[in-house]
């Protein structure tokens, strides 16, 4: 996937540009993710500030999306998240760098 997104609730304000680029292996099998094989473990998106996870928080709730609310965690490093997980069980986290 490849474009550009329009800052979520001020599309005025400007846009980021996404690329990510998933890719089929011949080897699959159309065996189910299980995040404890080797490969992909989870994606991770950083975000500014609590003000950023809380609207994060905000948009997750209105799409009834199960999340685990804004928690702190001091390792590896001092941060905040909220974990949530696609409909393909991966997880998926968005992280406020403490300072």
């Amino acid at each position: 996937m490849d474009g550009d997104l329009p800052h979520y609730g001020r599309v005025w304000t400007g846009y980021a540009h996404l690329v990510i680029g998933p890719h089929h292996h011949e080897a699959d099998q159309d065996e189910e993710f299980d995040e404890v094989h080797t490969g992909l473990d989870h994606i991770s998106l950083r975000v500014e500030g609590r003000a950023g996870l809380e609207a994060w928080a905000n948009w997750l709730d209105c799409i009834r999306v199960s999340h685990s609310g804004i928690q702190r965690q001091t390792k590896p490093f001092v941060c905040s998240t909220i974990v949530f997980r696609d409909i393909d069980n991966i997880r998926l986290e968005v992280v406020a760098i403490d300072v």
